[in-house]
């Protein structure tokens, strides 16, 4: 017998376990033990009456933390944990069951079942006394979320947003760190939100993307100020990465003028999770983002354009433009556009378009598209090959500069439909042309996608070109264990984020369709690490492998071509 007067006695025991629902067995780590707590004095034995019976969380005691209830299952292990990934209030009140005649204390202080509110933001040691014989049996309840930022956007009224043009007035956003800590409140300036995207937004009402305008800027999980936002729903991804991991890409081996920023968060839109989503900036024109005149966007849908290229035929529309009081619809902007893009394309697929002054460098900034291309195509993004989301932006001399990266969602290998039963799908939504294609030539680390198509048609037979290319390439291979230490890193942050994920495309059955069955890797019940772990880190492996092997073959290849 022992008595228990400080933690590091029940530290000292060989393992604490862990139950949630039906799930496996876990440790706690030592470290993760609260250290300031006071526990009961008692002797340590446990009986038929110090017992904890039951535990939960409901959403009725809890109505400002919890959108749906969470039981524990008590193993024959004294330590709990409970996994609710989008928890930001961490002060909650549990409903629990004990032995008869017997009392709860949680840091030197009686609980009440269902009554006591109790700090969860380090694990808690939960003392059951049997009163009749003062002997203690102590549990650990760690209660903890998936480790993100949690988001939380709220309609008037719950109001569903069903537009993509039409901006819905007086939403509000309130964002939190993983430890509860407030981000940004909107309470005070408002904001304004409204669907995005095309494929994705039509595919699913359960986990669409989303436009964030705030009526006052505003600095977010530590990104420079600005009122434009966008929530990206990762529908296509199964490992909620590939778009952070471009952009990581994009800021640590081009000189791409700008790149975005964003972190992975928690979405829940009118008390409902929404799963994993990357809040990140949007392009836009200004002295923080795109810099230059305009932004312009390749966008090859049919009828999409506001510009049709001279000799390429593809269409593209002017996204932004960097003076306010010009709206990027204005007939005289577009005409404008449209000279600077005839001029280049006209230059760029003549005779001469490789001569030092009459050639198509002298109208652009040949290492930025150098820079795109290397992301593009080590990606092998499906609509990088200048068919959507393909940027460009235009300084005030009328120079073209490449960039910004954007939408790697069908990226990077893993391509989803290449499971679908007959290779393809029909044509849906912004894609279009999809049924009965072969896809297994896109998560294939050899041949080229976007060297075929338009601009890098031509650029691709410069040799200055590439050169240019194959230093860069050479200068990602030399940092590639930096780049797969990137990839583990992420493995580890996320694993639980895509645990709890619940929505996204199901390419494995071919009768799912769009949503329905999700990515999600288990669920949130399941709060055994490995269980989690596996699948998730299969999906990242496919990353790690495509990435490794085609910077390989790009290597060897551009050799061939100096």
């Amino acid at each position: 017998m022992k008595k228990i007067l400080a933690l590091a006695t029940m530290a000292s025991l060989a393992a604490f376990f862990v139950r949630c629902d039906n799930s496996d067995d876990k440790i706690i780590p030592e470290e993760e033990f609260p250290n300031n707590s006071k526990l009961v004095t008692g002797i340590e034995k446990h009986t038929a009456e110090n017992q904890l019976l039951g535990l939960r969380f409901t959403k009725d005691d809890n109505p400002n933390s919890l959108i749906q209830n969470y039981s524990a299952t008590i193993s024959s292990g004294d330590s709990i944990m409970v996994f609710i990934p989008y928890l930001a209030d961490f002060k909650l009140i549990a409903d629990f069951s004990i032995g008869s005649g017997a009392k709860a204390y949680a840091q030197g202080a009686e609980q009440i079942s269902g009554k006591t509110v109790i700090n969860f933001t380090k694990p808690v040691e939960f003392q059951i006394v049997d009163t009749d014989s003062n002997y203690v049996h102590t549990y650990i309840i760690k209660v903890y979320n998936s480790g993100l930022p949690i988001v939380f956007i709220e309609t008037p009224g719950g109001k569903e947003i069903t537009s993509k043009e039409e901006w819905m007035d007086n939403a509000s956003m309130r964002i939190y760190l993983k430890d509860g800590k407030l981000d940004y409140d909107s309470d005070e300036s408002g904001m304004q939100i409204r669907g995005r995207g095309n494929s994705t937004w039509d595919a699913t009402t359960e986990k669409r993307p989303y436009a964030i305008k705030l009526n006052s800027k505003a600095e977010i999980l530590g990104m420079a100020k600005h009122k434009r936002w966008v929530l990206l729903a990762n529908y296509y991804d199964a490992t909620f990465f590939r778009n952070d991991f471009a952009n990581y890409l994009g800021h640590n081996y081009t000189n791409l003028d700008w790149t975005p920023s964003g972190e992975p968060v928690e979405l829940v839109l009118n008390g409902v999770h929404k799963g994993n989503y990357y809040l990140c900036e949007q392009a836009r024109m200004s002295k923080t983002r795109v810099p230059g005149e305009y932004l312009v966007e390749a966008d090859r849908k049919e009828g999409s354009g506001q510009i049709t290229g001279i000799k390429t035929g593809n269409f593209f529309n002017v996204k932004d433009v960097a003076a306010d009081s010009v709206e990027d619809t204005d007939p005289a902007v577009v005409a404008h556009v449209k000279g600077i893009l005839d001029r280049f394309e006209t230059t760029l697929y003549s005779d001469d378009y490789l001569d030092a002054d009459k050639g198509y460098k002298k109208l652009i900034d040949l290492e930025s598209f150098v820079d795109w291309f290397l992301i593009k195509e080590l990606s092998k993004d499906y609509d990088g090959n200048m068919f959507t989301s393909c940027y460009c932006h235009i300084m005030a001399d009328s120079t073209i500069r490449m960039g910004p990266i954007w939408d790697f969602d069908l990226a990077f290998g893993g391509n989803p439909f290449e499971q679908m039963m007959g290779g393809g799908f029909g044509g849906f939504g912004g894609f279009g042309g999809f049924g009965g294609t072969d896809y297994a030539w896109y998560n294939e680390p050899e041949g080229y996608h976007i060297a075929d198509a338009d601009w890098f048609v031509q650029m691709f037979k410069d040799p200055e070109f590439i050169s240019l290319l194959s230093q860069k390439v050479d200068n990602m291979i030399a940092g590639l264990d930096d780049i797969m230490l990137y990839i583990d890193n992420n493995t580890d942050y996320l694993a639980l984020s895509a645990s709890a994920n619940k929505v996204g495309y199901s390419g494995a059955n071919p009768m799912s369709g769009f949503g329905g069955f999700g990515w999600g890797w288990g669920n949130t019940s399941n709060t055994n690490a490995a269980a989690q772990k596996k699948p998730y880190a299969e999906e990242m492996q496919v990353i790690k492998t495509f990435v490794s092997e085609r910077l390989k073959w790009m290597q060897n290849d551009l050799k061939t071509r100096k």
